[in-house]
């Protein structure tokens, strides 16, 4: 190649810059959601029957334990915030990154996309069942 040509390519970026950190940091913080989002599904789940504890424990302490055989109701409208939570925090960070994704060499965050497929799903599925 001549050194006057268009396919040499000078990379200008020193690193990252503001836009690649806020990517990150929304996919972090998008992440950290969807695991509390699991965590409170199991929280928020019926109790497993087949799971029976050592009833003296509950005799020796006079609680009375019985199965609940529901969803938690509360519960799952917090998993709904959360997740809606979740679908903006993906949204912007899809909005960021497209401002960023102008090279060749570019590319759209995996992690965002995720976070954002996950988060509507989620609240699709609340919606509808």
């Amino acid at each position: 190649m001549t050194e006057g040509s268009k396919n040499d390519f000078v990379e200008r970026r020193g690193g990252q810059d503001l836009l690649l950190r806020i990517m990150s940091g929304l996919g972090i913080v998008g992440w950290a959601f969807l695991l509390v989002v699991m965590i409170v599904i199991d929280r928020a789940k019926p109790d497993d029957p087949t799971f029976i504890p050592n009833e003296r424990i509950f005799e020796m302490t006079g609680t009375p334990y019985h199965l609940r055989a529901t969803w938690d109701q509360s519960l799952l409208t917090y998993i709904f915030y959360l997740l809606s939570v979740g679908l903006v925090l993906g949204i912007i960070g899809l909005a960021v990154n497209s401002r960023r994704h102008r090279r060749r060499g570019d590319y759209y965050r995996i992690h965002l996309v995720l976070l954002t497929a996950i988060s509507a799903i989620g609240i699709l599925y609340y919606l509808i069942f």
